[in-house]
Formats: C-alpha cells, sequence, structure tokens
C-alpha cells in the first residue's frame, strides 16, 4: 500500500512526495492506523518545469506552502495547551484592563466580559480585589481555576464567583 509512492523517514517524520498524485484516503487511513507522525509534500510537476537541488531543497526544506500535515499525533496536545495559554493571557489582558481604572466607592464597577469556549465570562474591578464569574462549563471552570488559584484567588460560594486580592491589580 505505501510501496507505490516515494516516501521516507525524515527526523521521525515519515514524509511522502506527492507526485505526480496525492497521498489517498486509504493510505492516510494506515498512516492514522500506525498512528506515524506523516507529512506530505507536493512536488507537482505543473507548477515547476523541471526540478534541480535548489527548487528541491526551496519546496522540501525551506517552503512550507506546499506542505500538508497527513497525521500528527500530538497535534491535539498541542492546540489544547496553546488554547489554554491564549485564555490565559486573554484572561490577564482583562485583568489589566479592569485594574487600570480604579473602583472608588459610590462608583459602578469596571465591568469586562469576553467569552471562552463560548461562554460569557466576566472580569469585575472592585474596591477590595477583582471579582471573575461565568455560568458553569467544566472546561471554562477549569481553565478560570488554573489561572486565578496561582494568582491568590479563592472560591466565593456565595456569589458563585473567584475573587482575587487586590494585589493582582
Amino acid at each position: 500500500m505505501l510501496r507505490k509512492c516515494h516516501a521516507g523517514w525524515i527526523a521521525g517524520v515519515f514524509v511522502l512526495f506527492a507526485k505526480p498524485h496525492f497521498v489517498d484516503e486509504e493510505k492516510c487511513g494506515a498512516i492514522r492506523s500506525l498512528d506515524w507522525s506523516a507529512i506530505e509534500i507536493q512536488l507537482d510537476p505543473t507548477t515547476q518545469e523541471s526540478w534541480n537541488w535548489d527548487s528541491l531543497a526551496a519546496v522540501v526544506i525551506h517552503g512550507t506552502e506546499k506542505k500538508t500535515w497527513i497525521h500528527w499525533p500530538g497535534r491535539a496536545k498541542l492546540e489544547a495547551k496553546a488554547n489554554a495559554k491564549a485564555y490565559e493571557a486573554a484572561l490577564m489582558q482583562a485583568l489589566k484592563v479592569a485594574s487600570s481604572s480604579s473602583s472608588a466607592s459610590g462608583v459602578e464597577p469596571v465591568k469586562t466580559d469576553f467569552r471562552l469556549h463560548g461562554m460569557i465570562v466576566r472580569v469585575t474591578d472592585l474596591s477590595f480585589g477583582v471579582a471573575v464569574w461565568s455560568p458553569y462549563h467544566p472546561e471554562v471552570n477549569t481553565i478560570i481555576k488554573s489561572i486565578v488559584k496561582p494568582l491568590g484567588g479563592r472560591w466565593q460560594p456565595k456569589y458563585r464567583n473567584w475573587l482575587l486580592p487586590k494585589a493582582v491589580r
């Protein structure tokens, strides 16, 4: 099945060269079932009149536009890690925005809303700290908890929100 294509292992990744045809579903299925990291590099003869070492190096080594991941076992973990970092950065930005304006007594506290996995997260700048609230969502709660606990945040069951100390601002 995989013998009919130009392929080989390079740095722990199974590389398939798409010339003159691309990887079909049968080959993709075989690669996925073996859980191999695999990438396809398109060496389409219609886009290049002739190939030499320089043009091959430009596509195979330096280029990205003619490469397609067929299967990457670590992709889901890396995407989850990147999403968690992006959410943390968004929450920290919201905390900075909320803390940049002071909440004096008698003045309405500054509220900043944003979405996380489609759920509203509200960050409220209070005179005594910062409150973080969102409706119940297991993934969102896990992300918020992982961010606010290291900052000294405490769960407030009476108000069903997280409260961070004034120093977090």
